[in-house]
């Protein structure tokens, strides 16, 4: 306490004044006119504070850890402060604290290909000294779980040179599926197409005739390997080969009678029979322009009839067709007078 003793108005006048101290080593707050403040520590002067680390560096761990080390270069420290800031953040934040003497931390529960920047703090009683080097490292990317295997595969000739594939796809993380074909049910496997992902259906074409086929799938990730394990395989028989041709309309005719048998069509006009590469049956009166779809390929019993437009003064027709064995048969007849032709 300071006593000062001034004149005023012919009187002596006595001030008191509180000098504020703060003896905050000691644990003593901060106050005036005898009241008590606040409890924020400050360094002891009394004590050296300890030397700053030196050689922060870090070590990738996993995709969420990272270890950081350092150079003790003090023998006073209490202990170490490691902190840590995830760029373009200027503001650094606290990772841990560590005992005296320690050299290194684990830094975990971190986000997998993000960059972490590390320094370190080394205090005690008598202050606190920040690390001379900055560390920083990247975590990696976080691992990708291979896919699910497909399942319940299925196989169906649609043609003689094509089977259509369904299956169930199980996966929810998959780049794709690969699809194998094999005329064994063991081996001779080769990759015969790939799909994107969720796709449930391929059509393998360019098969051989009347012959058995096995086909199994996987899902794949091309982030991952291996690939996920194959779905059951599926076997299915292409169908015999066409005596229409595949993808090409016969030599055009011309003849008369009742009924007769491919490539001698019955019309009375000018006929041709195609088969498209999809395995579907096509009559074609060519004076008329018009193609009419009658049949698949492999039916074995009449399609239903089928009405052509009259056209160029034609009348309306109804035509059948029946594949028997490798002849195609078809018949047409007359709306207006019941001809069959």
């Amino acid at each position: 306490m300071v006593l000062l003793i001034t004149q005023g108005r012919g009187r002596i006048v006595m001030n008191r004044l509180w000098l504020l101290t703060c003896v905050l080593a000691l644990g003593i707050g901060c106050g005036g006119g005898g009241g008590g403040g606040g409890t924020t520590p400050a360094p002891n002067p009394a004590v050296t504070p300890p030397t700053e680390p030196s050689g922060v560096a870090t070590t990738i761990m996993s995709a969420t850890s990272i270890r950081v080390t350092w150079v003790d270069n003090s023998s006073n420290e209490d202990g170490f402060t490691i902190e840590y800031l995830i760029p373009p953040a200027t503001t650094f934040q606290a990772a841990g604290t560590l005992a005296a003497n320690a050299t290194q931390f684990a830094h975990s529960g971190l986000t997998p290909s993000t960059n972490y920047v590390y320094r370190v703090k080394a205090t005690n009683t008598g202050g606190t000294t920040i690390s001379t080097n900055q560390g920083s490292g990247t975590t990696s990317a976080a691992p990708v779980t291979a896919p699910a295997a497909p399942s319940t595969l299925g196989a169906q000739a649609a043609t003689s040179t094509q089977i259509n594939l369904v299956w169930v796809d199980n996966a929810n993380n998959e780049d794709g599926f690969k699809v194998e074909s094999s005329t064994s049910s063991t081996t001779g496997f080769t990759q015969i197409g790939i799909t994107n992902a969720n796709v449930t259906v391929f059509s393998a074409t360019g098969l051989t005739a009347s012959t058995q086929y096995y086909f199994r799938v996987r899902a794949y990730n091309t982030a991952t390997s291996p690939n996920s394990a194959y779905s059951n395989t599926a076997n299915a028989t292409t169908q015999a080969a066409s005596s229409g041709g595949s993808g090409t309309w016969s030599t055009p005719v011309k003849i008369s009678g009742n009924q007769s048998v491919y490539p001698n069509l019955t019309s009375n006009r000018t006929s041709s029979v195609g088969v498209d590469t999809n395995g579907v049956l096509y009559v074609k009166w060519l004076n008329a322009a018009i193609d009419t779809v009658v049949a698949s390929v492999n039916n074995t019993t009449w399609s239903s009839p089928v009405v052509t437009p009259l056209v160029l003064g034609l009348q309306p027709m109804e035509s059948s067709i029946i594949i028997a064995g490798t002849k195609v048969h078809c018949i047409m007849v007359d709306r207006v007078n019941g001809d069959v032709h």
